[in-house]
């Protein structure tokens, strides 16, 4: 296997989003509204038929890590209009983490 570069995200594959989604106590639908995806596509992720993208994956990654309640996702989601890009630098300032410790997600 290559090595990782530290400038890249790591893949989420079917099995890691599901143990996430229920390890912060989430279903299927629950996890589409957070991210901003139809509770469809939430269920194509499950099924691995649709790969899960980069921006979603470190979401859930930091909301596990970092212990982020669901409603404080939705609501900087909210403000940002779905924009995964712009709803993980709001979540990093508003948790004061740094971009090194989100790319070691």
């Amino acid at each position: 296997m290559p090595a990782r570069n530290a400038n890249t995200l790591r893949t989420m594959n079917a099995e890691e989003y599901r143990e996430t989604i229920a390890e912060l106590g989430l279903d299927q639908i629950q996890a589409g509204n957070v991210l901003g995806v139809s509770h469809r596509m939430s269920r194509y992720y499950i099924a691995g038929h649709t790969p899960i993208p980069d921006e979603a994956a470190t979401i859930l990654r930091f909301m596990r890590k970092f212990k982020v309640p669901a409603s404080d996702l939705i609501a900087i989601q909210e403000e940002t209009k779905g924009n995964m890009f712009v709803t993980m630098l709001k979540l990093m300032a508003a948790w004061d983490v740094s971009a090194r410790k989100v790319l070691n997600l």
